[in-house]
């Protein structure tokens, strides 16, 4: 025996050096996983394609340059600068970027697109607001151009130097260059300026630019001379475009609209739109030009001089418009900072570009430490749960959001903004478990922000500021109790000791401390010698002191002190040298006195003062930090960004432990840095993982990293050893098409045959999928042949049936570590008339198992009840209803996998409906249906090898030719689950059957079962709410059909509420949609 398991050891050892050496032999690529935000704030000043086309880039007002998939949307990559935007333009091989923005230092930088790293930042052109106006690289990549301000420059992009630079000689202080393009040959440059005063014109004379208009400016591109400058007798020049002719230039502007103009003499050869144009655009052969206005794109035939279309969709001034390479479809940005593509044939729009998060503008924490508040300065705000990861509510404020507070006991949330259509500066407060508005403090006439600070402790008053006023108020009437005055700045932070007896308060330069019951300043901290001196303060946990952080002055070192209240001593704590990275606003300190916690633009500092030495780094925030804070047990810190974000750290580690990020959608998304997430339904396809250039969405790594319960692992401070890490790298994916049909095909007859090609990428390829109408083609022998690889490409053959009308085919390809590739798809007619449809009912319902320990009370009368509904309503719906039904000892695994067997002979254009009810587990990540003769749950290896496993279910599922699936689950767990991850295991394990069959999946996955007041429903709670959303409930009106979809929203939005009402516990559903809609049930 000793010298078989020797064997055994050994045979296993070759096994895992084999599949190492295998595994190696592909090749893996580190992969960086990020959520897909957008722009997060108003404006998108410049956009760009790259030469080939394929990628697409936008410019912001939120100090990002964002690369896009012009095929798909998806986001690629984002540049983080460090200002506002201004100028893109892209290298003619496509490898750099060079962007302008309006930083007073370093306001041009040199992109690498593969890195996304600043290859060298160049100074030269005066800062200020839109400094740099237009970009342009060289036809060789050498060199590019700049025009901002004053001047325009010429770049040597090896040695970072300016060749040449030409300056406007305007007597104007305030002229400025605001557009430049190289001609085609790169011999000319002609640009346009703003001016209020003279220029020297062609001829040596010198007009006066304010009555004459715009002045355009042609240089020698090699040197930078001046060859002659020439007017339009218009406005202000925004924009120029060139012909490729390489004579003519198109100019725009907001007044006197567009003009084409003979740049080699400077006359005006036509006019376009006599509307305001605020950017320019000319196709690649030259024969239409782009016109973008006021919330209108315009397309022109040149040689016409003939508008042909307009293009209407943005909401704002057009700030930048370009066409794709081949002249297709155009990209524009504008002031809604949404960029969108458009086929320019049509107008319609193709795309927009964005992932509908903004910025976070607050973030606070009730004292249990298991509620968030998370706002966003577009009005959105959320309620998490934070042990699970989970979004739980959200509540809207009328407009932008600048800062919002939590009670202390987690019951109620406010927010403030400003309420432009009242003109008053608002707070706006909720109930935090309803999510209903309870009321608003509004300050009429007001212009500035409304700010909340704190609630009091027993929730009857709330301290909130306007401008330089500090009020208090109650919540329950608005009414403002006490108004604190001293300020002559606006109040950016405030805060309420403990006890409410103190407040403090902050502007830009000072930090004051109020005797709340008397209304009168106590101490106020500024720099009354104006050498740069900053205060931060917060008050100490048990309320009776006041922490105080002093910076600046010139000194290189921070110091903390302590203020007493009761005795106004203070001491100082520590004095530590820091270099500053930035002006410090936010200060938080731990429960039990030991950490100071602040914000330095985009990195967080953690002090210890039991330890002393120099504070810890916190890093990983890609933009400012906006709102900080410490959880109640001291373990956790949390804080905001304008990046989008919400992050919680580990304080012991200074780790990231997870990002929460909420869409403006009402969709979330929570993630760790391993790659592991748990998400809302669509909140997924913001979640994006890119392995060098290319992206793939959340579902290409759904499989492996959407896991609740790891999330929820780690919130909790749980260690997970041996988890996978994205991070160290996947294998790339297949690239995968359909080669026959031909897109478009119409098939005459109702059999066809797919052909799918993969290519292997470097990661293998383990399988081949094809999607029909959403639903998941199965593998059956009879119907699918793999074909011989030719050209290194694998080919698979899949037979199918078409259903009347449009057939959608999808194909995906994994590699060998299931790494999912990105989708092709296409459609397919069948022109036959429509058939009548036949609806096939499978209802499994075990009461007895063989284990009486087992039994349950509802899930046979279940069952029947669902049966028993089809049989009698299904026949108005269905051509013919077939019910098969297996109850207690006939429900052994034998005899429900032949069931199911016998669905695949089946139409695909019928329906089918499979109904389990009994007992389900959860084993490595598979859940398992309970079949009667399984006697001891318990126990891992009976349930692995007696179970109905979803792998199993998944199969025999796809082998179903029906595409209109819905399956009904009802199993309770046999044994306890830990609390905090009930349902989390099956939620993750019946999803992935959803997403791999392609079918719809509604389950409830419980503790136990109900117990007898459920007896008054006559069903379990689960099916006494599908039955009331069958018979009407979850119909749209009397005579509506009840779809599958409709069927789902209403079990996910009423068992809850009908569960908490039984047993004192909301129960939520699983619930995923895949594949078709179709109708279940006509109300009556």
């Amino acid at each position: 025996m000793k010298q078989i398991f020797r064997l055994m050891i050994i045979g296993l050892g070759a096994m895992a050096v084999f599949f190492f050496a295998s595994y190696s032999a592909f090749a893996v690529s580190r992969p960086e996983i990020f959520v897909q935000m957008g722009h997060t704030r108003e404006r998108v000043n410049a956009v760009a394609f790259s030469p080939d086309g394929k990628y697409a880039f936008t410019g912001g007002w939120d100090h990002t340059v964002k690369m896009w998939e012009a095929a798909s949307g998806r986001e690629v990559r984002t540049l983080y600068g460090t200002a506002k935007v201004t100028a893109i333009a892209v290298s003619p091989d496509g490898g750099l970027l060079i962007s302008g923005d309006e930083d007073y230092k370093d306001n041009l930088k040199l992109w690498d697109l593969k890195t996304g790293k600043v290859i060298r930042a160049f100074s030269g052109h005066e800062p200020g607001m839109e400094a740099i106006a237009a970009l342009g690289f060289s036809a060789d990549g050498r060199h590019f151009l700049s025009a901002g301000g004053r001047e325009i420059k010429r770049w040597d992009i090896a040695t970072g130097k300016a060749l040449w630079a030409f300056t406007n000689d305007s007597q104007d202080a305030y002229a400025r260059f605001t557009a430049m393009v190289l001609s085609p040959d790169g011999r000319f440059i002609v640009s346009g300026m703003r001016s209020h005063a003279q220029v020297e014109m062609a001829d040596g004379t010198r007009a006066d630019a304010k009555s004459a208009g715009a002045v355009m400016l042609v240089l020698d591109a090699a040197d930078g001379r001046r060859l002659r400058a020439f007017n339009d007798g218009g406005g202000w020049v925004e924009a120029l475009a060139v012909c490729p002719d390489g004579r003519h230039v198109i100019s725009a502007d907001h007044q006197d609209g567009a003009k084409m103009w003979d740049f080699t003499t400077g006359r005006q050869v036509k006019a376009f739109s006599g509307e305001g144009v605020s950017t320019a655009a000319v196709s690649p052969d030259g024969s239409y030009a782009l016109f973008g206005g006021v919330m209108t794109i315009r397309l022109w035939d040149i040689g016409a001089a003939r508008e042909i279309r307009t293009f209407t969709g943005h909401n704002g001034w057009l700030r930048s418009v370009a066409f794709s390479p081949d002249g297709r479809h155009a990209l524009s940005g504008s002031d809604d900072n949404m960029p969108r593509l458009w086929d320019v044939a049509s107008g319609k729009v193709l795309r927009s570009f964005g992932g509908y998060a903004r910025q976070v503008a607050a973030v606070a924490a009730g004292t249990t430490g298991h509620t968030l508040l998370i706002a966003q300065n577009a009005g959105l705000l959320s309620i998490w749960d934070v042990p699970t990861g989970s979004q739980t509510k959200t509540m809207a404020h009328t407009l932008g959001v600048s800062a919002a507070t939590l009670s202390r006991d987690g019951k109620y949330a406010a927010a403030g903004g400003w309420n432009f259509p009242e003109s008053a500066s608002t707070v706006k407060l909720w109930d935090v478990a309803t999510g209903g508005e309870l009321g608003k403090l509004t300050r009429p006439g007001a212009s500035q922000w409304a700010r909340p600070a704190a609630i009091t402790s027993d929730n009857r008053n709330i301290l909130w500021s306007v401008g330089p006023t500090l009020l208090l108020s109650e919540v329950a009437t608005g009414k403002v109790v006490r108004t604190f005055s001293g300020h002559e700045g606006e109040i950016e932070a405030a805060a309420l000791s403990d006890n409410g007896a103190y407040a403090l308060s902050r502007d830009a330069l000072s930090v004051k401390i109020w005797d709340v019951a008397a209304g009168r300043v106590l101490k106020t901290y500024a720099d009354p010698q104006r050498v740069g001196l900053f205060y931060a303060g917060t008050f100490s946990p048990d309320g009776k002191k006041v922490l105080l952080l002093e910076y600046g002055g010139g000194k290189k070192e921070i110091s903390f002190k302590f203020r007493d209240m009761s005795s106004n001593r203070e001491t100082i704590l520590a004095t530590l040298p820091h270099e500053l990275q930035g002006y410090i606003n936010l200060l938080s300190m731990s429960p039990d006195g030991r950490y100071a916690l602040w914000a330095e633009k985009t990195v967080l500092r953690l002090y210890d003062f039991s330890t002393g030495g120099p504070p810890k780094t916190i890093a990983g925030h890609v933009h400012d930090i906006s709102s900080l804070g410490i959880s109640s047990d001291g373990k956790f810190a949390y804080s905001g960004s304008h990046d989008g974000t919400t992050r919680i750290w580990n304080i012991a580690t200074g780790r990231e432990v997870a990002q929460f990020i909420g869409f403006t959608d009402g969709e979330w998304i929570a993630i760790t840095p391993e790659g592991y997430f748990n998400a809302s339904p669509n909140g997924a396809k913001r979640l994006n993982v890119r392995v060098g250039m290319n992206v793939y969405a959340i579902d290409n790594f759904y499989e492996k990293f959407f896991h609740p319960v790891y999330v929820a692992s780690v919130l909790q401070g749980k260690e997970i050893a041996g988890a996978a890490d994205i991070r160290r790298g996947v294998l790339s994916p297949p690239e995968v098409r359909i080669i026959s049909p031909a897109p478009g095909t119409e098939s005459p007859a109702d059999a066809i045959a797919i052909t799918v090609s993969a290519r292997d990428t470097g990661g293998g390829i383990d399988e081949i999928r094809l999607y029909h109408n959403g639903k998941a083609i199965g593998d059956d022998t009879r119907a699918v042949k793999l074909i011989p690889a030719t050209d290194g490409e694998t080919r698979k053959e899949f037979r199918v049936s078409l259903v009347e009308g449009i057939n959608i085919f999808r194909a995906v390809g994994f590699s060998m570590d299931r790494t999912e590739s990105n989708p092709y798809e296409l459609t397919v007619k069948l022109a036959a008339p429509a058939q009548d449809v036949s609806l096939y009912v499978f209802a499994v319902g075990i009461n007895k198992y063989k284990n009486p320990a087992l039994n349950l009370n509802y899930a046979e009368p279940d069952a029947r009840g669902i049966a028993a509904f089809f049989q009698k309503r299904g026949p108005g719906l269905f051509k013919n209803v077939a019910i098969r039904e297996i109850y207690n000892e006939q429900a052994t695994r034998e005899n429900i996998l032949s069931q199911l067997d016998r669905l695949q002979g089946i139409n695909a254009r019928d329906a089918v409906l499979i109904y389990l009810a009994g007992h389900g587990e959860n084993v490595a990540d598979k859940w398992y249906f309970i079949p009667h003769e399984l006697t001891y749950p318990e126990r891992e290896g009976e349930v692995k090898t007696r179970g109905i496993s979803s792998d199993e279910l998944s199969e025999y599922i796809k082998n179903i030719k029906a595409q209109k699936i819905l399956m009904l689950i009802d199993a309770c767990k046999s044994g306890a689950v830990l609390v905090a991850f009930r349902g989390f295991e099956d939620r993750k394990a019946l999803s992935q059957l959803s997403r791999s069959t392609g079918v719809h999946i509604v389950a409830a996955a419980t503790k136990d079962q109900y117990a007898a007041e459920v007896k008054d429903l006559g069903h379990g709670v689960f099916t006494y709410t599908l039955l009331e959303g069958l018979n009407g409930k979850a119909a749209a009106g009397k005579g509506d059909a009840v779809t599958v979809r409709r069927l789902m929203s209403y079990v996910e939005e009423q068992l809850p509420e009908i569960t908490k009402k039984y047993k004192q516990e909301a129960q939520y559903p699983v619930v995923d949609s895949r594949g078709m809609d179709f109708p279940l049930a006509t109300a009556r």
